[in-house]
């Protein structure tokens, strides 16, 4: 919620947003990696001071979600390190879309317009 509120394109007209959303980036990735979490439980930042540097966000486990959020902190030069499937690719280079099932209590709604 942080991350959508403090945007820099949703705050154009205020330049602190831009830094406050560095920070929800920089902590977010912190608290969603158990190692990094741990180290600054243990030893606040200065364990994590030469990561700092090299920081890189794994979204590739939010599956949908992810392309939200790298988007959103992709436009900060923040590494994402993000995975496609290689169905999606072959479905993408072959122009082929494949019916799946969709997870229980899982609702899609939307507009699918012919493409030719």
């Amino acid at each position: 919620k942080l991350a959508l509120k403090y945007h820099p394109d949703k705050n154009a007209n205020n330049p602190e947003a831009s830094e406050h959303f560095k920070e929800v980036a920089y902590s977010y990735n912190i608290l969603s990696d158990p190692e990094k979490r741990r180290q600054y439980d243990t030893a606040g930042f200065e364990a994590l001071e030469t990561e700092n540097m090299d920081m890189e966000i794994d979204l590739s486990n939010l599956g949908t979600f992810n392309t939200m959020f790298a988007a959103l902190f992709s436009k900060l030069g923040v590494p994402i390190k993000t995975t496609v499937s290689p169905t999606v690719l072959e479905e993408a280079l072959n122009g082929t879309v494949t019916v799946r099932p969709l997870p229980f209590g899982t609702s899609v709604s939307g507009k699918v317009e012919k493409q030719c």
